[in-house]
């Protein structure tokens, strides 16, 4: 997923994610941001602003700060509902 500005991008797996220089393709925040050991991450977005990642797992959607890597917080969701974040 790229930022607005196309200056950084956020690659992930299946468990971490990782907040890139699009320039360099070295990660630039403060280390991998996680979905946890038992929620594996299906889906991911930026804001527009780029500054908050959303991750979304089996049971909990996630917001991280893109720049620290930061967790700013969690919703547990059950499957087949998820959070419509607007």
């Amino acid at each position: 997923v790229w930022t607005p500005d196309g200056t950084r991008f956020v690659a992930h797996n299946h468990h971490t994610i990782s907040l890139h220089d699009a320039k360099t393709w070295k990660p630039i925040n403060a280390g991998p941001l996680a979905a946890g050991p038992t929620d594996a991450m299906h889906g991911i977005t930026l804001s527009p602003d780029g500054n908050t990642v959303v991750t979304d797992g089996y049971t909990t959607t996630h917001l991280w700060d893109a720049a620290t890597g930061k967790l700013l917080g969690s919703v547990k969701t059950s499957w087949g509902s998820r959070p419509t974040l607007v």
